[in-house]
């Protein structure tokens, strides 16, 4: 098993991916063929933000006054989650797959900063045409544990680079980019369900997705086309498309930016926030796979 220093280097055929347990089960490289589509920027990695492929657990990006309440327990809470901010444990390894778990048990860092007393189970797995991302959350406590899951890819351009999500509607937001719980139909300057350049328009926007395929992006020089797949209850996806970056992010999540308090507040099935029974589990999954380019498909 690697040290809690080390990263694990995954490949086969047409992949290198490397993962670091210790930060997170962070995917921190993944090179397809001869081109990179995550790589490390350690400029975020070192002023502490989120970089390459983190995980975002137990709340996917804001939340709103850092807190949620749920049953009756007001909960401290961060933006982006706290899973990425801790080492997993490596259980079972080989060259093309790795399996880590973050244990939330009383006294620990980690129950502290999420008070469930529950484990947390990621596996990356490389296949012939795709990387797969699969979770576990096993509740081991005697309450009903409120979860969400995303990933936050920071995708590298790579040329003129043109995206496509598969959304019906996208959540309205308030100035802290808070979504207020209702969902609009999309107008031109958010339609993403047709093809468009991430040069078009600056967007960090939740959208209601059909879970698979949610989205798929392409560059001009390659015969190729990314598109995400998911489990279903990955019902958001967050794109996000800041100006004068080489970087663009498709967020799959299960959940909405600030989902336990938008549950709190009555939204329920806006939400979309996960809940897990005592003693029970649930488990999902993302996969980023690779096809044949179709830019005429809309």
């Amino acid at each position: 098993m690697p040290d809690k220093t080390e990263t694990v280097v995954l490949q086969n055929e047409f992949f290198v991916v490397w993962v670091a347990p210790n930060r997170g089960m962070n995917v921190e490289k993944i090179k397809y063929k001869a081109t990179d589509l995550i790589v490390c920027d350690s400029i975020r990695a070192n002023q502490g933000e989120t970089y390459a492929v983190p995980i975002l657990y137990p709340t996917p990006n804001r939340v709103a006054h850092n807190r949620f309440s749920f049953e009756n327990q007001t909960v401290c809470a961060k933006m982006h989650g706290v899973a990425k901010d801790f080492a997993f444990e490596v259980v079972e390894q080989d060259e093309t797959h790795l399996t880590g778990v973050l244990r939330f048990e009383e006294g620990s860092e980690a129950y502290c900063a999420f008070p469930f007393i529950s484990e947390l189970w990621l596996t990356v797995e490389l296949f012939a045409d795709s990387v797969r991302w699969t979770y576990t959350v096993k509740n081991k406590g005697e309450k009903t544990l409120p979860y969400g899951f995303a990933l936050h890819p920071f995708f590298k351009k790579n040329g003129a680079t043109m995206y496509q999500v598969f959304a019906h509607s996208v959540m309205e937001m308030n100035e802290e980019k808070l979504p207020s719980g209702n969902c609009r139909e999309l107008d031109n300057a958010y339609c993403v369900n047709y093809l468009r350049n991430v040069e078009s328009a600056v967007l960090d926007d939740v959208f209601c997705v059909q879970n698979s395929p949610m989205a798929r992006f392409f560059f001009e020089n390659q015969d190729w086309q990314a598109v995400l797949y998911a489990s279903d209850e990955f019902q958001k996806c967050v794109v996000f498309t800041p100006p004068k970056t080489d970087w663009f992010c498709i967020e799959p999540q299960t959940s909405s930016t600030n989902c336990h308090n938008l549950y709190a507040a009555g939204f329920e099935s806006q939400s979309n926030l996960q809940l897990v029974s005592p003693h029970s589990q649930k488990s999902g999954w993302v996969e980023l796979k690779f096809e044949n380019k179709k830019e005429n498909e809309q």
